[in-house]
């Protein structure tokens, strides 16, 4: 199952170096030539957890994306780390279901486990905040639109929430799953045109899609919550991931 999430300034001496990376694109997939997914590689989840951690990632046509990461968590949640996708065998996002497909580099942040099987309503949440692009003669950039996508399955007794401080999300694609069963969100998916997107999911396994949406008008802050077990005392754990892409033909 899957389940899906930045910034705090301390005065304590010099700031942490950047962790710099550049975006990737994958093949297949509504809008992929577009989509440029950033890459998470170095990604420290002591580091979120904490202060939060710098990123930079180099955008095709000489542009350059800054931004922090920070993450919070219920207890008894799992670690999270940068992965490759596909997360899992089951996940159609990133190549078992032939979308979004040979993303190089770590597009996803993962679990690195399940929630606790007796936990009701574990959550954890990652933000990306303070981002900025700027071009190759270092003007800070005025437009860009930004996508996030479910990086593993969102199931029955799971739900993956959106947040943005840019124009409403837009669905982009709800990718069908592997195996014939529920499409992604398939218990709802709310929020269509505002600052946050609410993904209920159903089913388990490969039969579960994966939804990607997208937020322009230059959002500074992004995020995405996963929550298990949120309508049960307790229940089987679960694991999530997402990732994140700017679209490169609308950076202005």
């Amino acid at each position: 199952g899957t389940m899906l999430s930045v910034v705090g300034l301390v005065n304590a001496g010099p700031a942490a170096a950047a962790t710099n990376n550049t975006c990737h694109y994958g093949t297949g997939g509504t809008d992929a030539s577009a989509l440029c997914w950033l890459d998470f590689t170095g990604y420290s989840d002591s580091t979120a957890l904490g202060a939060g951690q710098q990123f930079t990632q180099a955008i095709p046509g000489g542009y350059t994306m800054s931004f922090t990461v920070k993450r919070t968590a219920t207890t008894g949640t799992p670690p999270v780390a940068a992965h490759i996708t596909p997360t899992w065998s089951g996940t159609p996002f990133g190549g078992n279901g032939g979308q979004y497909t040979g993303i190089a580099g770590n597009p996803a942040l993962y679990a690195e486990g399940t929630f606790s099987t007796t936990q009701h309503n574990g959550s954890w949440t990652v933000t990306l905040s303070n981002i900025q692009i700027t071009d190759s003669a270092g003007q800070v950039m005025t437009g860009w639109t930004l996508n996030a996508a479910d990086a593993e399955s969102t199931n029955l007794h799971e739900r993956l929430t959106f947040g943005t401080n840019g124009g409403g999300w837009q669905i982009v694609n709800r990718i069908p799953p592997i195996s014939p069963g529920a499409q992604a969100c398939n218990n709802g998916l709310t929020g269509t045109g505002t600052a946050s997107l609410v993904c209920t999911g159903s089913g388990s396994g490969t039969n579960v899609g994966d939804v990607v949406a997208s937020t322009s008008g230059a959002p500074s802050t992004i995020t995405a919550k996963a929550e298990q077990n949120f309508d049960l005392a307790t229940g089987a754990g679960g694991q999530s991931g997402v990732a994140f892409a700017v679209v490169t033909a609308n950076i202005t």
